[in-house]
Formats: structure tokens, C-alpha cells, sequence
């Protein structure tokens, strides 16, 4: 039974990567957002939390024609850095300059983060048990994206923006607030057992 849900940036983590102003070859990342997100209920417990990413990216001036792109997304949490999903796409015009849009990974279905949903994250992490009514637990996790920048099955990479060489394409946070919400209260006011015995 689900007992609350949250997504990232409501159904979608929305962003692009674009050139910075600079000469020779080029490939940067801006404007990637991660909206926070943020559940209410009696427990104060997160059940779900999803990640649908899509992304823009463009190049410049690079030495071989990049054929694809492989993304990685990865969440960290106090350190612990785990992979939550890569995927390969392919670009239609193929070259030294382009660009890839991504309006859909994990083929439109959201990416599970918790581990009771198949995700790398405790929900125990966004849980305090000693919250009370009415009291919110805040939680940040970090999200990267890398991005390697390469030739048909990885045979040729011109750019890796990945954590592993410290340049990953993104590397943002959101944050995540689960509300402890009164329990619901009830009373008898009224009526009677209408027992009998003979």
C-alpha cells in the first residue's frame, strides 16, 4: 500500500545543456533544473520517488562526428553516489557540431530512486521518526548527470562529462520534505447497542 509519492520536478526533471560563450571545441552545461518536491500524510513516510528526465545538449568544433550520446544519472546522498540509469541515444545528423534533444528516458516510464521501487535509496533516509504533527523533514539529494560524447557503441569519445574526472555535464540538488500530518480524530456522540436477553 502506498502511503505517500513524490516526483522530481513534479513529472519531470527539465533542463538543457548548451555551449558557453568560448572558442575551439566546446561542450558545457546550464539551466538543468531539479525541482523540489514534497509530500503530506499521517505516517511521514515516503513511499515513492521518481525521476523523468529529459535534457538538450549541443557541441562545437570537436575532432571526430559524435554519433551518440550516453547518458548516466546518478544520485548522491551524503556521499553515497549510485547510478540510477543509462541510456544511449542516438543523434539523427551525426557531426563535429550538433545537438541531441531527449524528451523521454527509461522508454516514458518514470525511474524508480526508492529501493522498495527497485531505486538505490533508503526511504528510511527522508523518514524522521521522531517528527511530530505538523512537522516537515527536509532532505537533499544530489543528482548528476554525465554525458559521453562519442561514436557508434563508445568506439571513439571525444568528450566525457563525467564525476569520475570532475566535469560531470550536471551536478545539482533537490530537495525532497515530507509532512508528519495529524491523525484524523473521531468520537461517539450518539446512539445505542440495542442488546437483549431472554
Amino acid at each position: 500500500m502506498l502511503k505517500a509519492g513524490a516526483t522530481v520536478a513534479g513529472s519531470t526533471v527539465a533542463g538543457s545543456a548548451v555551449l558557453l560563450t568560448q572558442t575551439g571545441p566546446a561542450v558545457a552545461a546550464t539551466n538543468f533544473t531539479a525541482q523540489n518536491a514534497a509530500v503530506s500524510n499521517t505516517s511521514g513516510e515516503l513511499s515513492t520517488l521518481t525521476l523523468s528526465p529529459s535534457i538538450a545538449v549541443e557541441w562545437t568544433e570537436l575532432s571526430t562526428a559524435v554519433e551518440e550520446v550516453k547518458f548516466r544519472f546518478k544520485t548522491d546522498m551524503n556521499g553515497s553516489v549510485s547510478t540510477v540509469l543509462t541510456e544511449t541515444k542516438q543523434v539523427a545528423t551525426p557531426g563535429t557540431s550538433g545537438s541531441l534533444s531527449v524528451d523521454s528516458f527509461n522508454g516514458g516510464e518514470p525511474v524508480a530512486l526508492l529501493s522498495t521501487n527497485g531505486g538505490p535509496l533508503s526511504a528510511d533516509s527522508f523518514d524522521d521518526p521522531t517528527a511530530g504533527d505538523g512537522d516537515a523533514t527536509t532532505t537533499e539529494v544530489g543528482l548528476v548527470v554525465e554525458a559521453i560524447f562519442q561514436t557508434t557503441g563508445g568506439n571513439t569519445q571525444m568528450v566525457k562529462r563525467t564525476r569520475s574526472n570532475g566535469d560531470p555535464l550536471v551536478d545539482t540538488t533537490f530537495t525532497v520534505s515530507v509532512t508528519h500530518e495529524a491523525e484524523p480524530s473521531a468520537s461517539v456522540t450518539g446512539g445505542e447497542a440495542g442488546t437483549n436477553a431472554t
